[in-house]
């Protein structure tokens, strides 16, 4: 319980700093705070937004992890019901420089088969 307890407060710390990160965000020259911002708002379950600030990241560059940008946009596409996207963001991973190929692994049959 005391874990559980601790991840809700850590939950809301973070959706109380919203608005500071998509301030800071917005002003970055990197995509990486776009991206992580993204996947803030996946793990909120906003996946229109996660879409929304992880394109932006994409599209800004100087993503540190392309890896975790592709896989989040991925999820939240699918999430929102777009598996068309879904599986060109998945699929974009096999262009990421120095992927591992055990997370190449893991997410290929998203891109291949029907979600």
């Amino acid at each position: 319980m005391r874990l559980l307890r601790s991840l809700h407060e850590r939950a809301e710390v973070d959706r109380a700093r919203l608005p500071q990160l998509e301030s800071e965000a917005a002003t970055a020259k990197s995509g990486n705070p776009s991206v992580l911002l993204g996947e803030l708002y996946y793990g909120f379950g906003n996946y229109g937004k996660a879409i929304e600030s992880i394109r932006r990241g994409l599209s800004k560059g100087g993503v540190v992890h392309l890896d975790h940008a592709y896989v989040y946009l991925g999820l939240s596409e699918q999430a929102e019901g777009d598996v068309t996207e879904a599986r060109i963001s998945f699929n974009q991973l096999k262009d990421v420089p120095g992927i591992s190929p055990r997370i190449l692994r893991l997410w290929t049959p998203y891109a291949e088969v029907e979600l």
